[in-house]
């Protein structure tokens, strides 16, 4: 069904999606091809469906992404892309500005509150039809160029901090898009489900959660770059306390800080050489023990000569 004709124009035709995990929308007229759009349903650390990744709005396809919000419960709509980057499109503008509504087939979608912070722009969205509406929170964040990272480490995971609290406090779907809904989408999905696994002082294994998002939906994490900040982020959520709950750590066994103790208040060539060392070690087999451990706490990529290495930078 993805790929039949009437859906072609629709998507991205480079991110062809599983039927198996597509939102699939309400039939219009008895006309089944009206059920498409391009949007997957993500699993979440609980391993139910907890976000929709989709795609940017087109101006073709605005109708349906509004459709997709109202029939789906979605609670929050996390936009990780600029309207236009390197003068070229990249999102319809599907929302109206401030105090103003845009009517868009059968709904009125009206912005009732606007609030902007260094980093990302806090909007509430009443979407309005046949005399019910609906309120969805709009999280822009706005400093993520298309197949590159944000500079900053920190106002990600402040980001995903925030958009974690609003999540918990108000059940319903999470609607994740940046341009083709899998690269930037899929980096900042990957992030906010390894940060609950770190709070709740489980292992975390990077590779195959990404691994698993792929299966949900193709091409999550587009780049290399993409993936390697993934662990740059998750290193600083490591070092920062606010991250992590000591209260949950049964035994001095289970804590983080041996892993890390070494690495800290170092400059990054002795960085590097202790990684270095680590490394040489690792492929002796003289750290398995360690690395065991490392595993349960933080990741499992196997073989050691392929696993990434942390940083502080």
């Amino acid at each position: 069904m993805a790929i039949a004709s009437p859906n072609i124009l629709k998507a991205d035709t480079s991110q062809v999606q599983d039927d198996a995990t597509r939102v699939k929308l309400d039939i219009i007229g008895g006309d089944y091809a009206t059920d498409y759009i391009n949007a997957s349903f993500i699993k979440g650390y609980s391993g139910e469906e907890e976000y929709i990744a989709t795609q940017g709005p087109k101006e073709e396809t605005c109708a349906d992404f509004w459709r997709m919000v109202y029939q789906h419960n979605v609670k929050l709509i996390v936009m990780v892309t600029q309207f236009e980057e390197q003068n070229k499109v990249k999102c319809h503008r599907y929302f109206p500005p401030l105090r103003e509504n845009l009517v868009i087939a059968d709904f009125v979608v009206r912005c009732t509150t606007e609030l902007s912070f260094p980093i990302y722009t806090d909007r509430t969205l009443v979407i309005h039809k046949n005399g019910r509406k609906k309120s969805v929170k709009h999280f822009h964040f706005q400093e993520w160029p298309d197949f590159g990272c944000p500079e900053n480490t920190h106002f990600m995971l402040q980001f995903c901090s925030t958009m974690r609290q609003h999540i918990e406090d108000d059940a319903g779907l999470t609607l994740v898009h940046c341009s083709a809904g899998v690269g930037r989408t899929g980096t900042l999905i990957a992030i906010d489900i390894l940060l609950q696994h770190i709070k709740e002082n489980k292992k975390i294994d990077i590779f195959n959660t990404v691994y698993q998002l792929r299966q949900q939906r193709t091409n999550m994490v587009q780049t290399e770059l993409q993936y390697k900040y993934i662990y740059q982020c998750l290193l600083e959520a490591l070092q920062d306390a606010a991250f992590i709950h000591p209260g949950k750590l049964s035994s001095p066994a289970q804590s983080p800080e041996p892993i890390y103790e070494n690495m800290l208040g170092h400059s990054p060539y002795e960085k590097l050489v202790k990684v270095r060392e680590r490394e040489r070690e690792r492929e002796r087999g003289g750290h398995e023990g360690k690395i065991q451990f490392q595993n349960k706490l933080f990741y499992s990529v196997k073989p050691p000569r392929l696993q990434c290495c942390l940083l502080g930078f």
